[in-house]
């Protein structure tokens, strides 16, 4: 019996998910706006590039499940694409893929990008993608792991990436994205224990490799003109078809990218107290909102670099509404 492939119940959309960890804590990284990265380590930075970039990849744990009367084990890999466009560098596609023990099956994905805001899917070995418009349990009978769309109290759907252990289904963590079509998408990674944290790679890993630009152009945030990165290590030099995403937007993104190398426009005093009281319109209070004082510099940042109102709308977006 092919374990991987048995008939096994998954757990309910509707129902939350056990979570089992050593150490429990709450964690959260992720990208907006131009993007600025929060990685799970508390780095912030600026990227400077375009292209598709490891977001977020977990892996170095088994899944276990039980097969008759044995416990057998699968490794798990997912792993989380971000695609960067204009000179800018602002969030255009995301691409979510689990590879986990499928043995040459192929894997599972998810996408979204800005050009519609809508999430898709795809199964092992198909070839089609399909809408997600509801809450729903991404599988295809594989008891090992799974995306489950969730809606929250706002109406939002955000993923959760579950993996299958001896003590019942494990949340390794949330991906909460917010998207405005033709504009960009912001994003964040919420995970809950600190061994899981420990063994993220990518941009949000708390290990990071690159090594600060600086310098910026006149008139830019001084938080932002010294922490500023290309993340060389984690550009993939692929398709996003060959990543696992789909030929619709692979051609959407290639359009949205533009010639030459990521550039940061200046913004005067006079720019800047404009864009202030857009910021603050959408995020209103300080108490409403954590890490107030750095949130209204990243959003004062994005307005000024061509986001307009729609930076500040997704910027409140992220953080108000999950």
């Amino acid at each position: 019996m092919n374990c991987l492939l048995a008939a096994s119940p998954f757990p309910p959309v509707t129902t939350s998910t056990t979570t089992t960890t050593t150490t429990t804590t709450t964690t959260s990284g992720g990208g907006r706006g131009d993007p600025h990265i929060y990685t799970l380590g508390g780095e912030h930075y600026l990227l400077l590039g375009q292209g598709s970039f490891s977001f977020w990849r977990f892996s170095g744990v088994d899944a276990e499940a039980l097969c008759g009367n044995m416990w057998k084990k699968a490794p798990v890999d997912f792993q989380i694409y971000a695609h960067y466009s204009t000179h800018s560098s602002w969030t255009k596609g995301l691409l979510l893929v689990d590879q986990s023990g499928h043995q040459g099956y192929g894997s599972r994905a998810l996408e979204l990008t800005s050009e519609d805001c809508r999430w898709r899917s795809k199964v092992p070995g198909g070839t089609s993608w399909h809408m997600v418009d509801e809450a729903k349990l991404i599988s295809d009978g594989d008891e090992m792991t799974a995306f489950k769309l969730v809606r929250s109290q706002s109406q939002r759907m955000h993923v959760e990436l579950l993996m299958k252990t001896q003590t019942g289904w494990k949340n390794i963590g949330k991906l909460y994205a917010t998207c405005k079509p033709g504009y960009h998408i912001n994003m964040k990674m919420t995970m809950f224990s600190k061994e899981d944290v420990n063994r993220v790679q990518g941009q949000l890993g708390v290990v990071h490799h690159s090594e600060y630009r600086r310098g910026g152009g006149a008139g830019l945030l001084e938080t932002d003109q010294s922490h500023q990165r290309t993340d060389q290590e984690f550009l993939l030099h692929k398709d996003w078809v060959a990543l696992g995403g789909s030929t619709g937007a692979s051609v959407y993104l290639k359009e949205t990218d533009e010639d030459g190398p990521a550039v940061l426009k200046g913004c005067s005093e006079s720019e800047r107290a404009i864009a202030g009281e857009l910021c603050v319109k959408f995020l209103g209070s300080e108490e409403a909102v954590p890490n107030f004082q750095e949130s209204m510099e990243d959003c004062v940042f994005d307005v000024c670099a061509g986001g307009g109102e729609a930076a500040a709308e997704l910027a409140a977006d992220i953080m108000k509404a999950f």
